[in-house]
């Protein structure tokens, strides 16, 4: 399934995100 894939994606996006703000 390519939502899983989109979902994944939009995960990793967001904690990569929060360890830059959160830094």
């Amino acid at each position: 399934m390519p939502t899983t894939r989109w979902l994944q994606l939009i995960e990793s996006r967001i904690f990569i995100i929060l360890n830059y703000f959160c830094d």
